[in-house]
């Protein structure tokens, strides 16, 4: 899906909503990724922030888009700066994406403001999963702790309702020795997608209502930054998702890897 798609679906679905919700009046933020296609490693966000003095363009859609590799490179921005020093060469040949264009920095606010909103929750989100299902990642890396369930980790409030089956060593003995180091096969669970979960529930069933083009993709619960310290050890380094990807490239039939 192409960025001036993607805005034209996302005005077209807040409009209703704007004069009811003031966090939408500073507009919205889309993902740059013309080469997506390219690529079979995909970041996932909740939704973009909204840094103090940002500026605002009510029923409008930030131009240019935001493009991951290239934030990667600012100086100035500390944050992503810090993404790249996570992926190191792979980030040339990522996707990003956020769940949600609404631009708020604090996520538990964000929570707040839409738990009551499921019908914009959900047509956003049918949305992004329109764009993830076309990009037919191989590998997902979803970077947020609180927002993973969007995928289909409870099945009775499902959302894009994929199913997802927890990978184990058991398994998949030959997992990557950093995937089996300070326990982050239990700190970051990987899945991999086997399908949709059969639910009345399932949001966009009349887009995808059998087939999804993510079975087989492994999915990882990830975190996007810890505060303390003492955790960041914790974190896969760039030579660690080299491994990953490659192991990924072992297990999946795909193509485009």
């Amino acid at each position: 899906m192409n960025n001036e798609e993607m805005n034209r679906r996302i005005i077209a679905c807040t409009k209703v909503y704007e004069n009811a919700l003031d966090i939408l009046k500073r507009g919205y933020v889309t993902c740059d990724n013309s080469n997506a296609e390219e690529f079979p490693f995909l970041l996932m966000g909740v939704n973009p922030s909204f840094p103090p003095r940002s500026p605002v363009y009510p029923g409008q859609v930030a131009d240019p888009a935001f493009n991951f590799y290239a934030a990667t490179k600012k100086p100035d921005m500390d944050y992503w700066r810090e993404k790249g020093e996570w992926f190191g060469d792979l980030c040339e040949k990522m996707a990003y994406l956020d769940l949600f264009p609404i631009r708020e920095s604090d996520q538990n606010l964000f929570e707040k403001t839409f738990f009551n909103l499921a019908s914009l929750r959900r047509d956003l989100l049918e949305i992004t999963q329109d764009a993830i299902e076309e990009m037919k990642p191989r590998l997902i890396v979803h970077a947020n702790r609180q927002s993973f369930y969007y995928w289909g980790l409870f099945p009775k409030t499902p959302w894009m309702g994929y199913d997802l089956k927890r990978v184990t060593l058991e398994e998949y003995p030959d997992l990557p020795p950093c995937c089996k180091e300070h326990n982050r096969l239990n700190r970051y669970p990987i899945y991999v997608i086997n399908g949709f979960i059969s639910s009345k529930e399932r949001i966009n069933q009349d887009q995808h209502p059998i087939n999804t083009n993510l079975k087989g993709t492994f999915i990882i619960h990830y975190v996007m930054r810890y505060r303390n310290e003492k955790y960041k050890k914790y974190l896969y380094e760039s030579k660690d998702w080299v491994k990953i990807l490659e192991w990924v490239k072992k297990h999946t039939s795909s193509p485009r890897i």
